[in-house]
């Protein structure tokens, strides 16, 4: 892989550095009385893959929303390799590292799928779809946007129109089109959502070659053994607070997320 996202690692664990990439302080945000995320600390290291879960309504999806600057903060600080990103921008955060998925894929339906990841490039859309992407058909930047492809196994589907994919590779070229933007920091929102098991492992071992890249990952999902194997720590949120934090053993045990959310019999995941 030539991708200039990251130098790559090898094994799990062993990828994460002790460098906090990402340090949330007190972070809120509230719609009128609603307290969506009500004094988040949260920090991430360099190479970590961090599972965020919680009941629907804990504030998960705002609390990415407020990390990739969607949303800004009503209070609190979010430092991104020692910078202040607090009132950045969107666009800002993005051109310094901080790309994301949505729970919904939404691809350009009418481009291929090589050329939704162009889009992710930098490439600009021209006024009519003759003339889209002229200026990107570069060597070295097809060579960039087909090892893209590549790495979310699309390479057979690269000039399928986006509408005509089915969901799973839908939401491995949602994943593509954010890694073309050469983040180091990687917000998935529920990317398994709707697939199956032989797609979720797909999707498992395409997150696990990310990491590999050198870029670290807060993940969002619902589906328990996905998130829990992935992930090399856990921080539940609950009515936009933080009750939990720890390794998946020690959260899957633990008896008020196994209350508010996991259940009685708690998670089954593998070791």
């Amino acid at each position: 892989m030539h991708l200039e996202i990251g130098e790559e690692k090898s094994g799990n664990s062993g990828n994460i550095v002790d460098v906090k990439i990402l340090t949330l302080k007190n972070v809120k945000k509230h719609f009128e009385g609603l307290r969506a995320v009500d004094g988040v600390d949260l920090t991430l290291n360099k190479g970590e893959i961090l599972g965020l879960i919680g009941p629907n309504g804990a504030g998960k999806t705002t609390l990415l929303n407020t990390i990739s600057g969607l949303l800004m903060p009503d209070d609190g600080s979010i430092m991104f390799k020692d910078r202040d990103i607090t009132l950045l921008p969107a666009f800002k955060r993005a051109k310094l590292g901080i790309a994301r998925t949505f729970q919904i894929a939404k691809p350009f339906s009418l481009l291929t799928a090589e050329e939704n990841v162009l889009v992710g490039m930098g490439c600009k859309l021209h006024g009519n779809i003759s003339s889209l992407f002229k200026n990107c058909r570069k060597k070295e930047i097809l060579q960039k946007a087909d090892e893209i492809i590549n790495l979310i196994g699309l390479s057979d589907s690269k000039n399928q129109l986006a509408s005509s994919l089915p969901i799973g590779l839908l939401r491995k070229l949602e994943i593509g089109r954010a890694l073309a933007t050469a983040p180091s920091l990687l917000l998935l929102d529920e990317p398994a959502s709707g697939l199956n098991n032989q797609e979720r492992n797909e999707l498992a071992e395409l997150v696990e070659k990310i990491r590999k890249l050198g870029i670290s990952i807060i993940l969002i999902e619902h589906t328990m053994s996905f998130v829990m194997n992935l992930s090399d720590r856990i921080v539940v949120l609950h009515r936009g607070n933080t009750i939990a934090e720890g390794t998946p053993q020690e959260v899957a045990n633990d008896p008020l997320v196994i209350e508010v959310y996991l259940g009685t019999k708690g998670v089954k995941y593998a070791s």
